[in-house]
């Protein structure tokens, strides 16, 4: 049994990505042998996220590092800087804006290209487990929190959803998978 920890499809050439593990495998359907290439990192990959712009895959390790790799030839590429705060990140999502968005148990930043900055400090303690976007309003899932909404476009907190807010746990994890559809 293998646990696939993440994905990403090329938006070019189709090729896929998996996080298994500590590896990093592209598979390419029309190529023989269909993994064309394996990556190892030090900690298991718990999150890759595409960067158009750049052309490159960004790649977060358990341990906290950053990696990232050519799009176009799989070299390696300088990586998105570590965390601001003692704690990893735990989630990070690339937004429609342009900056990366991460999140741990402490807090949510965002990284505008040149430094990290606090967007959002919380006040429990639950580990980031997900991060999706919809129509300029980021979602952030905590582990027995519920989920944070931050507005892209005032860079402001909106209302929290969680239990509290008669928000069912069942509900916010079905809004977070169809939200990645």
């Amino acid at each position: 049994n293998i646990e696939i920890t993440d994905y990403a499809v090329h938006f070019v050439d189709g090729r896929l990505y998996l996080a298994v593990s500590d590896s990093l495998l592209t598979i390419d359907y029309n190529n023989d042998p269909k993994i064309i290439d394996i990556i190892e990192f030090d900690g298991e990959i718990i999150g890759i996220e595409i960067d158009s712009t750049n052309l490159a895959l960004h790649i977060l390790t358990d341990v906290g590092f950053f990696h990232s790799i050519s799009l176009i030839d799989s070299s390696e590429l300088t990586p998105l800087p570590t965390s601001i705060s003692q704690a990893p990140f735990q989630a990070f999502y690339i937004a429609s804006d342009g900056n990366v968005y991460a999140s741990n148990e402490d807090r949510i930043a965002v990284f505008d290209g040149l430094v990290w900055s606090d967007a959002y400090s919380k006040t429990t303690s639950g580990d980031a487990l997900d991060i999706i976007e919809v129509n300029g309003i980021l979602y952030f899932s905590f582990d027995n929190e519920g989920v944070v909404r931050w507005d892209m476009n005032t860079n402001s907190a909106l209302s929290s959803w969680t239990t509290a807010n008669n928000l069912h746990s069942d509900s916010v994890s079905k809004f977070l998978v169809a939200g990645n559809q």
